[in-house]
């Protein structure tokens, strides 16, 4: 896949490598991607919880599954 980067998130990327966090700019990228899939997560959850209601585990487990198809489709 090649995909084309701003020159801000180029710096980004070579600069978490240099720094020795990552080993590799697909690392970094990788770490971006899941960090912007816990954050989609996080903010379902809380929106869940503000909504209220009770769900059962099957109702919870069906959703995280929907969910998680969803951003399959979406490619994440």
């Amino acid at each position: 896949m090649k995909i084309e980067l701003a020159d801000d998130q180029r710096w980004w990327i070579e600069h978490e490598v240099a720094s020795g966090r990552f080993d590799t700019p697909e690392a970094v990228i990788a770490h971006a991607i899941r960090q912007a899939k816990l954050a989609h997560l996080r903010a379902t959850i809380q929106a869940s919880i503000a909504a209220g209601g009770e769900f059962s585990q099957e109702e919870v487990d069906a959703s995280l599954d929907e969910m998680a198809a969803k951003l399959a489709a979406e490619g994440y």
